[in-house]
């Protein structure tokens, strides 16, 4: 990232889409960490429209809003994910429930 950086317009987004390296741990090597985001599709991308979009502890908030009007732009339904998790929100969500699940059922 720190030479795509150095490379881009100082408006460029720096976006990743990793979904196990959170924002914050690529902003650490950054030369401009507050244009760093991440923006995850969730699979398959041609048939579920869901972006996960999520800043760094340093991400700029009109970067993660014009992140948020592109994927919508492009036809996508970006969801903006306001902590850092690792993976998807859906894995937390489906751990939780599944976990609420089997104590309603003891």
């Amino acid at each position: 990232m720190s030479c795509s950086a150095s490379s881009t317009r100082p408006d460029v987004s720096l976006a990743s889409s990793s979904s196990g390296i959170p924002a914050s741990d690529i902003q650490i090597a950054c030369a401009h960490p507050q244009r760093v985001l991440i923006g995850h599709p969730f699979n398959p991308s041609h048939l579920i429209p869901l972006v996960q979009v999520v800043g760094g502890k340093a991400t700029d908030a009109a970067i993660i809003d014009t992140a948020l009007a592109f994927y919508r732009q492009v036809g996508k339904q970006p969801v903006h994910v306001r902590k850092e998790v690792k993976g998807h929100i859906t894995n937390a969500c489906k751990q939780r429930c599944g976990a609420k699940l089997r104590i309603g059922m003891q």
